[in-house]
């Protein structure tokens, strides 16, 4: 388990709280039973996107009828949090893109 908690990619997002050091401390204080096991598969699922490939989004779900942007802003905004750009106060208080 230890190597795969190395292998997780970092959050910039929130660099206080990363799943690799969850992770580490679950190996370290949980015994070997098969719920052991099956948490050990669902990690490695995870960071292999497997989930991701075998349950892949439609039209609908990336892009809702309501606000079909939405997904993409909010990658956009991932992004630019991650550069440390934030946008001007007045477009957030106006709600503009």
């Amino acid at each position: 388990m230890h190597r795969l908690a190395v292998g997780l990619p970092l959050d910039p997002l929130k660099p206080r709280f990363q799943l690799q050091s969850l992770v580490e401390s679950v190996s370290q204080h949980m015994p070997s039973t098969p719920k052991a096991a099956m948490a050990v598969e669902a990690i490695r699922a995870l960071s292999k996107d497997k989930l991701k490939k075998k349950y892949v989004a439609g039209e609908r779900t990336l892009y809702p009828p309501s606000y079909p942007m939405h997904y993409e802003r909010l990658a956009e905004g991932v992004e630019n949090a991650n550069k440390g750009i934030a946008r001007p106060w007045w477009k957030r208080f106006f709600g503009i893109w």
